[in-house]
């Protein structure tokens, strides 16, 4: 077994690059090399980390078995796009094969902390993205990869942080904004998990007691407006809602002068959420006093 208290990290990654350049591991023996690369040894060299995902990928599908399928008239699913095309003629069990070996992939990768994790992922969407990566050759087959790696690593994370959720949300906020890639990739698979986990940080946000009120409006704000920057369409929850108005109309009782900025969007936007016109005119005279309203 590798170790570091054996070998320095360039020793380690010199021994992992020749088993690639093997044809013996099998995919289990790969998946256990990536356990020992990255959960005991932390490597996520960019050498090391795009060929190996390859590989990996490499040992769930006999492409020119599956090739052979599609040159038969017979058998052959059409698509417009090759990879769909490939994807298409597979089996059950292949496409099974694909995903589990992923999933599995991706659990490791989850036990790493957010630096490593992002390091790991910017790597391996480089190496996707170069000549070298041949596993499929189009967009479509390189985005459906990417989202099933991203998806099920954040996953894992959840399932990890099950009884410190905070804690969950703060490592994949922290990995979303150390990737170098659009991370809209993503984002069709897990628009439900992400949106949950915006709504809990921006809630933190709102309800922490170590910043005083005006410096939560502004880091909510800034939260707000980076996350719809990295294309994350992010919906208020009515209770979300309610924690922000809260504390606007306490923000502006204590300094009735305080100028509110760029937080203009939120009565309007309680609006079209179809929150009862009575409660918003209740909130617009509580902020604004005589001032007029929020333009």
């Amino acid at each position: 077994m590798l170790n570091r208290d054996n070998f320095t990290t360039d020793e380690i990654l010199h021994c992992l690059e020749g088993l690639l350049d093997v044809s013996g591991p099998t995919r289990r023996q790969l998946l256990e090399i990536g356990r020992c690369a990255l959960s005991r040894n932390n490597i996520t060299n960019p050498e090391f980390m795009g060929p190996f995902f390859q590989r990996l990928l490499q040992r769930c599908w006999n492409k020119n078995t599956i090739l052979q399928r599609i040159s038969d008239p017979s058998t052959v699913t059409k698509s417009s796009d090759p990879f769909h095309t490939l994807y298409g003629n597979t089996s059950e069990a292949e496409k099974a094969k694909l995903h589990n070996t992923i999933r599995a992939f991706a659990q490791t990768l989850s036990l790493l902390n957010a630096e490593e994790i992002g390091l790991a992922l910017n790597s391996i969407n480089s190496f996707m993205h170069s000549d070298k990566f041949t596993f499929v050759n189009t967009q479509i087959g390189k985005k459906y990869v990417m989202d099933q790696l991203l998806y099920d690593t954040t996953r894992f994370i959840d399932r990890a942080h099950i009884k410190s959720p905070k804690q969950g949300v703060v490592k994949v906020r922290n990995i979303l904004f150390k990737l170098n890639f659009d991370a809209r990739i993503a984002q069709c698979s897990t628009t439900t998990v992400r949106n949950d986990m915006m709504q809990d940080i921006m809630l933190g946000i709102l309800t922490t007691h170590r910043l005083n009120g005006m410096d939560k409006l502004q880091l909510f704000e800034q939260f707000r407006k980076e996350s719809m920057d990295s294309g994350f369409a992010i919906s208020l929850k009515p209770r979300t809602i309610v924690k922000l108005i809260e504390l606007i109309i306490d923000v502006t009782e204590k300094d009735p002068n305080k100028s509110l900025g760029s937080i203009s969007w939120v009565l309007r936007y309680a609006s079209d959420k179809k929150v009862p016109f009575d409660i918003i005119q209740s909130w617009k005279v509580k902020i604004f006093g005589n001032r007029g309203p929020m333009t």
